[in-house]
């Protein structure tokens, strides 16, 4: 949808050659779970990832936009990259007009949590320099 592709745009931009941006690509978390989160910030290889799939310790973060699919997203989701070790996984709420940002995991869960709103900047931890107007992913 466009809210993909105009996040996609600012993820590219902002990313530069610092990661590889993924656009609702396949991850392989473990022999049960091959997810297509919406966008994949993964750390720089020469081959693209064309030899396999990304694991949990290539991903510097996902992020999924979600309106209707918002509880499955949080509820369901969010245990699995916990579980799978993925440090930043962000959640755009279009309906909520909201961000929330889990990073910190452990087991199945995140211990932190931060949420931003329209008019705000984000980073992911493991890549400051990729700064992300929360707007853009809250745009419809």
């Amino acid at each position: 949808n466009a809210c993909v592709n105009r996040a996609n745009r600012a993820m590219v931009i902002a990313a530069g050659e610092s990661a590889i941006v993924q656009v609702q690509g396949s991850v392989r978390l473990d022999l049960f779970h091959e997810p297509q989160p919406d966008i994949v910030l993964l750390r720089p290889r020469t081959d693209f990832y064309a030899s396999q799939l990304p694991g949990p310790t290539d991903i510097l973060l996902v992020v999924e936009i979600a309106d209707s699919s918002i509880e499955y997203d949080r509820d369901v989701k969010k245990r699995i990259y916990a579980r799978q070790g993925i440090r930043e996984y962000w959640l755009a709420d279009l309906t909520e007009n909201l961000l929330t940002c889990y990073s910190e995991p452990r087991d199945d869960a995140y211990r932190s949590m931060q949420q931003y709103g329209r008019g705000q900047s984000v980073a992911p931890e493991s890549l400051p320099v990729c700064v992300i107007a929360v707007d853009v992913l809250l745009a419809e």
